[in-house]
């Protein structure tokens, strides 16, 4: 019978300690959970922080991003191209500490399926995620503010996406060749989000043929090729609140002929109405934008005139080539 009781009391110790344990090996949601990873390279920022710039000699299959260096210093970000193209990358844990995921991060990372980031990350940098052809889902805190261009794209596993309140920045083609996206359907029209505002991002829509949209109120971005050759696309109404409107988003919709821009809008990206028929073009707030070319003869900003004149806007909405921003 003693023996009995000690056989007992083993087996409930081994199984506590089993439970204790599972959090760090499977890195779960609460990145703090697990030990951070040793043997990391790192290069010092101009704040005399510092940010991880690759495996170095660390062996581990999912890295978990430690808060200082070796020598005491704060780690706050992960630099560019920091892990690009590393096969024997599987996850990662990005904790509260880090504040940027540098660009072209985890680019071609092919076998990561994992991605934990906690809240405290600002910017996903250009192509961070680009090509992680494993990764099936993301969270993005609401801490993310900026997601930069191709961020996730050609991850063409990626099924669940959830996209913050906090964004104030959306980038060209994040999501392009993202064949396995699934999205909120409303009234015709595909959208990326989170739960409490599942409309955020304006995708794209599902007929190329339909003749007017309605757009939800609660959208903030239209995302890049959105309206492409909706060529029966006559009206369109771009809600108030709408911050952003993306690259070539109403391409070639040639029966569109007149538009009201709100006054919440901030950024129209290049040729975003290039190829429709617009005639006039109404700017509730048409003071103080302007816009950027970056071409062969460098960067510089051009002059679109007089926003107030419909007619002018409607004319420079559909030949300025640049990226229009506003003050």
């Amino acid at each position: 019978m003693k023996k009995y009781r000690i056989f007992i009391v083993v087996s409930v110790i081994l199984a506590l300690t089993a439970l204790l344990c599972l959090p760090a090996c499977y890195g779960g949601g609460d990145t703090g959970t697990d030990s951070p990873s040793e043997g990391l390279k790192f290069t010092a920022n101009a704040d005399n922080t510092f940010s991880v710039a690759g495996r170095g000699a660390c062996t581990d299959k999912h890295i978990v991003i430690p808060k200082t260096t070796p020598n005491g210093y704060a780690v706050t970000g992960i630099a560019d191209e920091a892990f690009k193209g590393d096969a024997e990358l599987v996850g990662v844990s990005i904790p509260q500490h880090i504040k940027s995921i540098g660009a072209k991060a985890f680019y071609g990372c092919y076998n990561m399926t994992d991605v934990v980031i906690d809240y405290g990350v600002t910017t996903v940098g250009e192509e961070a995620f680009m090509l992680c052809k494993r990764l099936q889902q993301i969270t993005l805190p609401e801490s993310v503010t900026h997601i930069g261009d191709r961020a996730f794209s050609y991850s063409d596993k990626l099924v669940y996406v959830t996209i913050p309140n906090s964004i104030q920045y959306l980038g060209d083609k994040v999501f392009e060749f993202c064949y396995s996206l699934e999205y909120t359907q409303h009234e015709g029209v595909c959208y990326l989000g989170n739960s409490t505002n599942p409309n955020l991002i304006l995708a794209k829509v599902n007929d190329v043929s339909v003749s007017s949209c309605v757009i939800s109120p609660s959208t903030k971005f239209i995302d890049y090729h959105a309206f492409k050759d909706c060529t029966r696309l006559m009206e369109i109404t771009l809600p108030e609140g709408l911050k952003s409107i993306g690259y070539e988003a109403f391409w070639n919709c040639r029966c569109i002929g007149y538009v009201t821009i709100p006054s919440s809008v901030v950024r129209i990206e290049s040729s975003a109405f290039a190829g429709t028929d617009l005639a006039d073009a109404w700017f509730m707030s048409p003071e103080g934008w302007k816009v950027t070319v970056d071409d062969a003869s460098g960067i510089r900003d051009i002059d679109v005139g007089d926003l107030t004149d419909p007619q002018n806007a409607a004319f420079c909405l559909k030949n300025a080539p640049g990226v229009w921003t506003k003050n």
